[in-house]
């Protein structure tokens, strides 16, 4: 069984049904994956659904296939979410990416509004990028990198924003994020 069996099995119950459980953070995880730019932000569409709508009208199957397999995949994954009961009026905002391959640094987050009183923090792992990949040698010999840093003030801004319950995950470097920023925010 795999993330979307979980889906077909169980999309069907909703957050106030049954809280946030590990699955749950595997899917929010690869939403970060999603090239949002240009989808998220414009305060017309935020939910799942919606978003799902929007960027699927602008990626078609064959631009999706085209993309990098880690990307492709976090595309599955949102099309999908997009269609249960559990996900689809989920909001996903805050939605940042900041790629400067010329200082090594690859960062992205969103975060996804379960209810007033639940917040996920998503942040993306490496991608495919020559930056990305040598910003993860970089840790290994240093700290914090460039996307340490800033999974630490993106936190920070969310818990301003928001009172309640904040989980945070990602895949990968960006579970490096997530357990970075939540040992050293402020």
């Amino acid at each position: 069984a795999n993330l979307i069996d979980y889906m077909d099995w169980r999309g069907d119950v909703t957050f106030p049904a049954s809280e946030i459980n590990e699955i749950d953070g595997l899917a929010f995880a690869q939403l970060a994956y999603v090239p949002f730019e240009e989808i998220i932000g414009d305060g017309k569409h935020n939910t799942i659904g919606e978003l799902a709508d929007v960027f699927f009208k602008k990626y078609t199957d064959d631009d999706v296939a085209k993309m990098p397999e880690i990307i492709k995949t976090g595309c599955v994954i949102f099309k999908k979410m997009a269609e249960c009961d559990r996900y689809r009026n989920l909001k996903l905002i805050n939605y940042v990416t900041d790629f400067q391959p010329e200082v090594a640094k690859q960062f992205a987050a969103v975060t996804v509004v379960i209810d007033d009183d639940n917040y996920y923090v998503a942040y993306r792992g490496t991608d495919d990028s020559l930056a990305g990949w040598e910003e993860d040698f970089k840790a290994c010999y240093m700290m914090p990198v460039l996307s340490q840093t800033e999974a630490v003030e993106y936190l920070n801004d969310i818990m301003m924003q928001f009172h309640g319950n904040v989980y945070l995950g990602g895949h990968s470097k960006g579970g490096n994020l997530a357990i970075y920023a939540a040992v050293v925010i402020d």
